[in-house]
């Protein structure tokens, strides 16, 4: 119940029962009145698609229409003429946090729908060894970051670290002689910072109480008594 001519202009129109898109309008909706059909470019595919990366990612943007231009955008605002071009097959190289947009121009069709895809990035936690513990001495707390370019950045009184807080260079060391928390964050341009990292140190300031082995009591010879003390260069 839906029909189809064909004008001297070879345009294409439909009209008729429309449930099921028949038509070809783009639409579910009866026309009782002819609508021409419009053919358009197929709406490209992203992959990966959007998801939240701790590593740059190489995005492929494909489109099944043969001969169609790809253009695309990174600043949120709908591919128009004019944009940057790219191959079907071909791939973008992701670094920062955006949100990428495609879609496909083909002469003779009506452009594609808008492929649209969230990429957050989000530096890993930094590790800190030691990390944290009950210590008899003085440590070096070392910090590092495995994501290249971040910014690590630290504070000892509790607070969580912003981006004015003091730096230290991944692989680098933090002196700790005296009990504190220590709290790490990486930062990088165009990232999510990274989660705390927070490590809690206790640096014991009294000498342990030496021990001797054996211990007093009544013998029946001479004794060798051994005398030992656990904290180091006591």
């Amino acid at each position: 119940t839906h029909f189809a001519a064909v004008k001297d202009d070879d345009s294409l129109w439909a009209w008729g029962a429309n449930s099921f898109g028949q038509i070809g309008d783009g639409t579910r909706i009866n026309q009782l009145t002819p609508v021409e059909v419009k053919f358009a470019a197929q709406t490209p595919s992203l992959s990966p698609s959007g998801s939240t990366y701790g590593d740059p990612v190489s995005v492929t943007i494909v489109c099944a229409t043969p001969g169609a231009e790809i253009r695309y955008t990174t600043n949120g605002q709908e591919p128009v003429i004019g944009d940057p071009v790219i191959g079907s097959g071909s791939s973008l190289l992701i670094d920062r946090s955006l949100t990428l947009k495609a879609r496909a121009f083909k002469s003779g069709l009506e452009p594609s729908g808008v492929v649209t895809a969230d990429y957050v990035f989000q530096v890993p936690i930094p590790t800190v060894t030691p990390n944290g513990g009950t210590y008899y001495n003085q440590q070096l707390a070392t910090i590092s970051s495995a994501t290249f370019g971040a910014i690590l950045r630290y504070t000892t009184d509790g607070r969580v670290p912003t981006e004015t807080d003091m730096t230290i260079g991944s692989g680098d060391s933090v002196l700790v002689d005296h009990d504190q928390t220590l709290n790490i964050r990486a930062f990088k341009d165009g990232w999510t910072p990274s989660e705390i990292v927070s490590s809690q140190f206790i640096i014991l300031t009294q000498v342990i109480t030496p021990r001797f082995n054996p211990g007093g009591g009544e013998f029946g010879s001479p004794q060798d008594v051994t005398v030992t003390c656990d904290t180091p260069d006591a």
